[in-house]
């Protein structure tokens, strides 16, 4: 039998041989026990270790230099109550994951930080900017937007162009000159940059399916 699966922690419990692929080559080969220590798989699907915050330091430090801060915030669906007082701190450099069952509220809270749904009560600040009751093009443009799961791209168009109408509302900053930061976080979207959008692999459409700015990612894998 032959298993083409995403899930690692099935391939490793049920393979008794694997093979990883990346970008349509062959990285590894071997045991689950041997694929899962082998240093090219995990920088590929891992990645490398990066400098991060440490949140706990933050967090006890200077309380005023939070990026997103959300106090006291309240959403529903008529007289359902989906969040009830929900507190959150996101510091420039962290990255927050909110975790949850399915009907726990991830993507209410999700859909009332960028607009898309209007908060029963709370405070939703960017940077100092009370964005609580603003619109949602008001909030995409002041740096947080939401990042659907569904991969909206435009397929007949490239990578590139589909980069630089990411970041088309973002006024008075020239996109090409922030791609290289870009392309240094997704380094397997440099060679891509040319190919139609629409014959990348789902992951590898995840990877541009954001315009050049903060954001808040949506339902499914959701992260500041």
């Amino acid at each position: 039998m032959v298993l083409v699966e995403h899930h690692m922690p099935l391939v490793m419990g049920v393979a008794d041989h694997v093979v990883v692929l990346d970008a349509g080559r062959v990285i590894a080969e071997g045991s689950p026990v041997q694929v899962r220590q082998n240093a090219a798989v995990r920088k590929a699907y891992l990645g490398e270790r990066t400098q991060r915050a440490d949140s706990r330091a933050v967090s006890e430090g200077d309380r005023h230099g939070s990026a997103l801060t959300v106090r006291q915030l309240s959403a529903g669906y008529g007289a359902a109550p989906v969040l009830e007082g929900v507190d959150l701190s996101v510091y420039t450099g962290e990255v927050v994951a909110v975790l949850g069952a399915n009907g726990a509220g991830k993507s209410t809270l999700m859909r009332a930080l960028s607009g898309l749904h209007r908060p029963v009560a709370g405070i939703v600040q960017l940077h100092g900017q009370d964005l609580t009751t603003a619109t949602a093009h008001r909030i995409a443009r002041a740096g947080l937007s939401l990042v659907p799961e569904g991969r909206q791209v435009f397929p007949e168009l490239t990578v590139l162009d589909n980069i630089r109408l990411g970041a088309y509302c973002r006024r008075g900053v020239d996109a090409m000159q922030e791609l290289e930061p870009l392309l240094a976080r997704f380094p397997t979207l440099r060679p891509r940059l040319h190919h139609r959008a629409g014959l990348l692999s789902g992951g590898e459409q995840q990877r541009y399916d954001l315009p050049l700015s903060p954001r808040v990612r949506g339902e499914g894998e959701q992260s500041w």
